[in-house]
């Protein structure tokens, strides 16, 4: 008897990271980490910024780290797409990628936070002054 393993690609918007066979897979959502095995029921999710493991058949593990992204799993079939990725060597190497990711992404926020409040304060100032009675 044949063991039972996922069809899995991983793609990014230009290109396809990983095509191949997998035991399992380990993924973070929104919700937490989960556990992929060939004969679990189908699922969607999003994906957030986190190191996404992929066991082969043979027992070997190879490491993602993606900054958001979907799983969807449809029968033997596992298709991740991520908008940037990359392959690591080690747990370690990619946890770095990941942590990188996740400052660019907080600081990146506080900008856009900080800007949007520049935005609302100037609207509200401009209103007030459309709305003061003419002297």
């Amino acid at each position: 008897m044949s063991e039972v393993v996922m069809a899995t690609t991983l793609r990014l918007p230009a290109s396809t990271l990983f095509e191949g066979e997998a035991s399992k897979i380990l993924a973070r959502g929104p919700q937490g980490a989960f556990c992929l095995l060939p004969r679990h029921a189908d699922l969607a999710s999003t994906l957030v910024a986190s190191v996404v493991t992929l066991v082969r058949p043979d027992g070997r593990e190879l490491f993602f780290g993606i900054d958001e992204g979907s799983l969807v799993k449809a029968g033997p079939v596992v298709r991740l797409c991520a908008f940037r990725a990359l392959r690591g060597e080690s747990l370690a190497d990619v946890r770095d990628w990941v942590e990188d990711a996740f400052e660019r992404l907080a600081d990146s926020e506080r900008r856009a936070r900080s800007a949007l409040a520049r935005l609302e304060a100037d609207a509200a100032r401009r209103f007030a002054e459309l709305v003061e009675p003419a002297s």
